[in-house]
């Protein structure tokens, strides 16, 4: 009676032990995968820094920045000391109201323009138009604008067609907008070999 009692005993330890051992390894498993007991994660690897944002060059906001000053002049002139002594298109347009040309006559424009300037640096001023990536129009004004007329909308001028200038980026402009560029005058309405003093930073002080 004895023995066989102490086999049901030896029977329910063995059972109670087998249920235990299951227990302990569920409890085992559910901790492995809880985020509060689970090892932590590596941290990601850092991305890497970017690149400082280069600060945009100072842009002409009205009439006044496109004059050209003592100071200004020496800046371009340290930029490209080939253009030493460069005309403005200032200087082109003054010359070209005293001739009195008719409004339209754009060819006659044209013909006074390449006497002046042909085979000369030309220091460009104006809204710049026409952006392509090889290049961009900037106008010369052969008609004064009338009195009255605030706008100058009454000016009559022609496009110059500038190309291969340094420093120019079609991205940087919208149509429209002021800009100052030096270019070796070649006639026809063309020039090319320049700089584009704003966006090398030789327009405005340091």
């Amino acid at each position: 009676m004895l023995r066989t009692w102490s086999g049901l005993s030896l029977l329910v330890v063995v059972a109670c032990s087998s249920q235990k051992e299951k227990n302990t390894e569920g409890m085992a498993e559910i901790a492995s995968s809880s985020l509060a007991i689970r090892a932590p994660l590596p941290a990601p690897a850092a991305s890497a820094a970017e690149a400082p944002v280069k600060p945009s060059a100072p842009r002409p906001k009205d009439s006044v920045d496109l004059i050209v000053s003592a100071e200004k002049r020496a800046r371009v002139e340290h930029l490209a000391p080939e253009a030493r002594g460069f005309l403005t298109s200032d200087d082109i347009e003054k010359r070209l109201y005293a001739m009195e040309l008719k409004r339209g006559k754009d060819a006659d424009a044209v013909k006074a323009i390449d006497k002046i300037a042909k085979g000369k640096w030309v220091l460009f001023t104006g809204n710049i138009g026409n952006l392509t990536d090889q290049g961009c129009e900037l106008p010369i004004r052969y008609t004064p604008k009338d009195p009255n007329d605030a706008l100058g909308l009454t000016s009559v001028w022609v496009p110059v067609r500038l190309s291969s200038i340094k420093g120019y980026d079609r991205t940087e402009y919208q149509p429209g907008e002021l800009a100052v560029i030096l270019a070796r005058y070649d006639g026809g309405l063309k020039a090319g070999q320049g700089y584009d003093v704003v966006l090398l930073r030789a327009w405005f002080p340091p």
